[in-house]
């Protein structure tokens, strides 16, 4: 009962300062060029009832453009249902800790997700990565209450597909998460759950563009403006990454199936003829992808850059201890592992920011907490050795 009482008080001082930041920091207008495109996309759909983004029928999952549509063109309203996730991120990973790792550490990496800088900070910004990050986290918090059931394992799988309309990245991530958890029979029926409610997205991008898109067209465009000529910074900034002719080229490509394929093709030969420098790109992108402080120039000194170095940098440290030392139960933690992996690879080899990492946090973030209560046990036992030994 304790423990419950901190969590929620942690929740609503994340909510409030989540609250805070949407109602006297932010700007009434969007930060990111991305929330334009998202934002202009929800508007489409709420005026025509037809999905499109920048005038592309795949460029993006639909679920982000639907949920913004549904609350309508009040950015301030839309920030504050966001604000919604904090408490809802907080308890979800309290209860994946508590699991993997026991009560404490559920407590500990609640309370460190409640008050955590950058998710109060991102969830004010009308981008994909919020409503992805919550939605992944309940299809991980749902696969660890399969315990072999049919029917928990259609539901995992059916969140993991939700989490997937929100966001291209995990494409067929979620069912192949299910196989530490259920007989092959059981994980069989994950897969046919993921493959009917992938079915209509499917359905629907044969009819508009007549070829079969499983996703989205965005990767690859972010293939491309990770891998060509002129990019230099890793973070996929069209303005500085590209040659304005060559995208003009690609552009007027009036099929978006034929685009899609001639960025990619252009990304694969710059990468076979440039390998040495594709390596570089790819650990500049690595090491953006794992820096402790912002990458954008507007945030990547003063204020912004102390209170990261001085909350992800100790996270991130905490969060190595903590694989070390839960290691064996590494069979139980491969969901954990492996979206972790995944997502630095996929964001070392196309483009790569800090908030391309905000969906594998709650993650690092109940490492961390594992690693701060080993941390805890260690001190406190030292600390009785010596108390031992000073009365002996």
């Amino acid at each position: 009962m304790k423990n419950t009482r901190i969590l929620v008080a942690c929740c609503v001082v994340g909510l409030a300062a989540a609250c805070l930041v949407d109602l006297v920091y932010l700007p009434d207008h969007p930060l990111f060029p991305d929330e334009v495109r998202f934002l202009d996309a929800a508007a489409h759909l709420r005026a025509t009832g037809e999905f499109l983004t920048d005038g592309l029928h795949a460029r993006e999952m639909p679920l982000t453009a639907a949920f913004f549509a549904l609350l309508g063109p009040d950015l301030t309203l839309i920030r504050l249902v966001q604000a919604l996730t904090i408490p809802l991120d907080a308890w979800l990973v309290a209860q994946i800790g508590r699991r993997l790792f026991g009560p404490r550490v559920g407590l500990l990496a609640g309370c460190a997700t409640a008050l955590y800088p950058f998710f109060v900070f991102f969830q004010g910004t009308a981008l994909s990565e919020t409503l992805f990050t919550a939605a992944q986290l309940a299809f991980v918090a749902a696969l660890y209450r399969i315990d072999g059931s049919g029917r928990r394992t259609a539901f995992a799988v059916g969140l993991g597909a939700l989490a997937t309309y929100v966001k291209a990245s995990l494409t067929f991530l979620p069912p192949f998460l299910v196989l530490p958890f259920a007989r092959p029979r059981v994980a069989a029926v994950g897969f046919v759950v993921y493959l009917l409610c992938l079915a209509p997205w499917w359905i629907r991008n044969y009819e508009l563009l007549h070829a079969f898109v499983p996703f989205s067209t965005t990767a690859s465009m972010n293939l491309f403006i990770g891998n060509n000529p002129h990019a230099v910074t890793g973070r996929g900034d069209w303005a500085i990454d590209s040659d304005p002719a060559e995208v003009t080229r690609l552009t007027a490509i009036s099929d978006e199936v034929a685009r899609s394929k001639a960025y990619t093709a252009a990304a694969e030969d710059f990468i076979v003829q440039n390998p040495g420098r594709f390596i570089e790109l790819c650990l500049i992108r690595l090491r953006a992808f794992w820096s402790p402080v912002p990458n954008a120039a507007g945030y990547a000194s003063g204020l912004f850059a102390f209170v990261a170095a001085s909350t992800t940098g100790p996270m991130l440290l905490f969060a190595a201890v903590g694989v070390a030392v839960t290691w064996r139960a590494w069979r139980t933690l491969i969901p954990l592992y492996a979206l972790i992996a995944y997502f630095t690879a996929l964001h070392t080899l196309t483009i790569a920011s800090l908030r391309y990492r905000l969906p594998i946090e709650p993650y690092l973030i109940l490492f961390a907490g594992a690693g701060v209560s080993q941390c805890y046990d260690w001190v406190r036992s030292a600390r009785s050795r010596m108390v031992i030994s000073r009365s002996g």
